[in-house]
């Protein structure tokens, strides 16, 4: 019992707690990659690039969004470096002023440049800082209610799972500054509330403008501020002071305007286009006028189920997850249950006793903060986040566990103070298992999509982004049982495509890929399949170039598979004709993307098929400079490079120009290819030299590097023969 009542009153006991138990929480999120905006706003962010020498470019400039769906890496699917599509490349500019991540991810740059270690461990710090100020405010507040309220309400608001997405993708720091300032504001107000020392209210207002500064949603926490100190001073001994709270009100107002000043001159947000792309991120663009209301008014009771059972997490809550109604159950039950919430919070805000209070300030908290999320009046740029929930799972923490008091003192419960731990330990073990078993999803960009489109599988975003990443997965798979697995999953999210949006032409895209690709080149019907889908995702989008690029490529390779077909049954004329027609098309895909690796590639393949090594050449050298970790390719090079140097000695050798023909079959032997027969023709030219002893070596030295070849095995016959013979003569 005694140890139970130190550990109550054990202020950095419990602190120290909650610090371990935010970091173990997410210690996991230090072995994961970049997600989602990451490569957008952090690992390619111009400015964050500098270092310490962009900061003040990051001061004076607003940062720019995209309204547009792009996959969330940044390969294109079929490949190509340097492709997009029209439809993802044209982008909707938004911009807001944001500067204070972005100094972080400098700083962060300075140091260890794009270590996604360093910033998701930073992540984990300020997450753990800000569980500790919220601790911190929650003592001011809860205190004198329950001696554990405090640190209770602070394991709820640690352990929710909505905040995965904040605490595990790096761009979404924004959310985690904006909360870690409001909270420091708060505790500073509430320090001023006891002393009504001006630093205190300086400190208050400093960090009310960081959050601000850290993003524009921070703005609702504006009316939270006299609130709290409102209800702070019911309980004072002096009467309620509405001198300070005038001060306090106008002196963030003030601070408000300043950073409003500032943001509306370098921001500018403008209008979204209403194109497929947009609607993807705001279902109500193309909403008729009597859905629009309704559907917002639901999403807002989606957002108050899931703070309290957050059993279902994505990254996409956009087209086809969230559908335009009209007025029905849900936006009514949404419509009441918020009416119910506010009338609880505004009745029971004037009620004498604190278990009546604290409830009701939690309420009003969240439903305050939540209101730029509900997009009734302005739009904050996606239909539904879970990281939106951040803010306001403030008053939400504070709201369930100061409501489990307030509804055990109604029922009467008589030990309702173990009841009370009890609950809440419930709740937090609940919350803390549903957390663990969801971070996970945001190690990598595979796992983020597999999760998304296992949670929501009409996202239309999740299917998109998994027909990327599985076919990144697929082409990098260890072997074939893992690299079907993985085209599976391309398939399915593919088919899902076109029958969730039939007119986005990426399904089919996909699907081509697929049958193309996955499907053996002389399997017919397959190849079949993938021309009607290319046609279809042409025919949806006939002038994108990514598409023409992947269609030419594809005839390209038919008319040669075509051609070696031909070649090795002896129609020659066929043959020579499927070869032009493969060189047209794999030219005609450089039209489309000059930058083409696989289109260069295939050229030089082509070529030296024909044994014109020195027309091949130009084209492998250029694919290999675009892309000089692909090893098909540089044995390629090696190769041709080799056979070039082979031919140009055996033109030296027919004239009888040995020193230049050995040169030439030297420079050969350095490509690291065709190295026998390389060392045959050296021994060729050391026969002619006379050397017959290095003529020897020579073919070794080739049956060294190639043991079956039946020439080297012959001319080391005859040569040895020719060699005992001549010994015999001379004796």
């Amino acid at each position: 019992m005694k140890s139970s009542t130190s550990f109550v009153k054990n202020f950095r006991l419990q602190a120290l707690i909650l610090a371990i138990f935010s970091i173990v929480l997410y210690a996991q999120t230090l072995r994961f990659d970049y997600v989602l905006d990451d490569g957008e706003m952090v690992v390619r962010q111009p400015f964050v690039q500098k270092g310490f020498r962009g900061i003040p470019d990051i001061l004076s400039n607003a940062t720019t969004f995209t309204g547009t769906f792009s996959p969330l890496s940044s390969s294109s699917l079929s490949g190509q470096v340097n492709s997009t599509t029209p439809q993802e490349s044209k982008k909707t500019l938004r911009s807001a002023y944001r500067p204070l991540s972005l100094i972080t991810f400098a700083v962060e740059y300075q140091i260890a440049e794009n270590n996604a270690v360093l910033r998701h461990a930073v992540n984990v710090m300020l997450y753990t800082i800000a569980v500790l100020l919220v601790f911190m405010v929650f003592r001011h507040i809860g205190l004198a209610l329950h001696p554990l309220l405090p640190f209770l309400a602070a394991l709820v608001f640690a352990a929710h799972p909505l905040h995965t997405e904040v605490v595990c993708n790096i761009k979404s720091r924004d959310e985690l500054l904006a909360l870690l300032s409001s909270v420091g504001a708060l505790w500073f107000l509430c320090e001023y509330a006891q002393t009504q020392a001006w630093k205190n209210l300086v400190g208050m207002v400093s960090f009310f403008f960081l959050s601000l500064l850290a993003k524009e949603n921070a703005i609702t926490m504006l009316p939270i501020f006299p609130l709290i100190l409102w209800a702070l001073m019911r309980f004072s001994k002096n009467s309620v002071n509405w001198r300070n709270i005038g001060i306090v009100s106008g002196s963030l107002l003030f601070i408000a305007a300043v950073w409003l000043f500032i943001s509306l001159r370098l921001a500018t947000w403008g209008a979204e286009d209403v194109n497929f792309a947009s609607i993807l991120n705001n279902p109500y663009a193309k909403a008729l006028p009597e859905q629009i209301l309704p559907t917002k008014l639901s999403v807002l009771g989606e957002y108050i189920l899931k703070l309290a059972f957050p059993l279902t997490m994505s990254f996409d809550y956009g087209f086809r997850v969230i559908e335009p109604i009209v007025w029905g159950w849900k936006p009514i039950a949404s419509v009441m249950l918020i009416i119910a919430l506010l009338a609880h919070g505004f009745w029971y805000l004037h009620s004498e006793l604190r278990e009546d209070v604290l409830p009701a300030l939690g309420l009003l908290w969240m439903l305050v903060t939540m209101s730029v999320a509900s997009n009734i009046l302005l739009y904050s740029g996606s239909a539904m986040a879970d990281r939106f929930m951040f803010l306001p799972s403030l008053g939400w923490s504070l709201a369930l566990v100061s409501g489990v008091i307030w509804f055990l003192k109604r029922l009467g419960v008589k030990s309702w103070e173990q009841v009370f731990i009890g609950l809440c330990g419930i709740i937090i073990c609940a919350y803390t298992v549903r957390t663990f078993f969801r971070i996970p999803a945001w190690a990598s960009p595979y796992e983020l999509t597999k999760a998304a489109v296992r949670d929501t599988p009409r996202s239309i975003k999740a299917h998109a982004a998994m027909t990327l990443e599985a076919f990144l997965k697929a082409n990098n798979a260890g072997n074939d049982s893992e690299k079907m697995q993985y085209f599976r999953e391309v398939y399915t999210s593919a088919h899902a495509l076109t029958e969730l949006a039939p007119a986005y032409s990426r399904g089919y895209y996909t699907l081509a890929l697929y049958f193309e690709r996955y499907a053996p080149q002389e399997d017919t019907p397959s190849q079949d399949s993938a021309r009607t889908y290319f046609e279809l995702a042409l025919e949806h989008e006939p002038e994108n170039r990514e598409y023409k690029h992947d269609w030419a490529m594809f005839r390209g390779h038919r008319a040669l598979a075509i051609a070696v077909s031909g070649s090795a049954q002896g129609a020659s004329k066929a043959d020579s004709a499927q070869f032009d027609s493969a060189l047209a098309h794999y030219r005609e895909a450089l039209t489309y993307n000059a930058s083409s690796n696989l289109a260069l590639a295939n050229i030089g393949s082509v070529y030296a098929r024909l044994q014109r090594y020195a027309e091949a050449l130009p084209y492998l050298q250029k694919a290999v400079a675009l892309n000089p970790y692909d090893k098909t390719i540089n044995a390629r090079l090696a190769l041709c490079s080799a056979q070039e140097a082979i031919e140009r000695g055996n033109a030296h050798l027919r004239v009888n120009r040995l020193e230049y023909a050995l040169a030439a079959y030297q420079e050969a032997l350095g490509f690291g290819a065709a190295t026998d027969i390389a060392w045959l023709n050296i021994a060729l030219v050391k026969e002619r030299e006379g050397k017959r002893d290095e003529a020897i070596a020579a073919v070794q030295a080739a049956l060294r590097a190639n043991p079956t070849n039946s020439l080297a095995q012959k001319m080391s016959t005859q040569m040895q023969s020719a060699q005992m013979q001549s010994a015999q003569m001379q004796r």
